[in-house]
């Protein structure tokens, strides 16, 4: 019931305050990605938790809260990491008509792109690894298949680096 430029004033005050980003779509085509919406972060997961009215619920490991909650959070130190940092890099997360899914697809300028997958978990299974290798196929430019994840450990399934979320950042020069 609210009016569509009243929100958009809305979000735009969040981004213009640091309050939260858009993290855009991703498309090799800028207006087939300005079709897109845009997935909006938060800048602190505890509002975006007490806005969504999940704040009472507790953040267990293994539960779909609390990976939502990691994500987050990476995502955010990525971008804060790159803003901060002046990195220029070109963040956007990728889905496809098929609700197939990449996290976080980070554009860095004389590097590869690196198509990300976080999980909240330490272990990684291999279809995760699979799904992610499913886009390396198609990708146009050079690219690095990585899942970020609680692992202590860094290892490799197929094509995908697996490795704790903190090295992700640093091998991404994030960091």
């Amino acid at each position: 019931g609210v009016d569509d430029k009243t929100v958009r004033q809305f979000f735009s005050v969040l981004e213009d305050t640091l309050g939260g980003f858009s993290l855009p779509s991703y498309h090799r085509s800028v207006r087939k990605r300005q079709r897109v919406a845009p997935k909006f972060y938060l800048m602190d997961t505890g509002v975006k938790r007490a806005m969504e009215g999940s704040l009472r619920i507790p953040l267990e490991p293994g539960t779909y809260c609390y990976g939502k909650a990691f994500e987050h959070r990476v995502i955010l130190e990525a971008w804060w990491a790159n803003h901060y940092g002046k990195l220029d890099y070109k963040m956007s997360y990728l889905r496809t008509k098929d609700d197939a899914e990449i996290d976080l697809v980070i554009e860095r300028p004389g590097n590869k792109d690196l198509l990300i997958e976080i999980k909240s978990s330490p272990q990684v299974k291999e279809r995760d690894a699979r799904k992610l290798e499913q886009f390396l196929k198609d990708w146009k430019r050079p690219a690095l298949a990585q899942i970020w994840c609680l692992a202590s450990t860094t290892q490799s399934i197929g094509r995908c680096d697996v490795m704790p979320w903190r090295q992700g950042l640093s091998d991404a020069g994030l960091i």
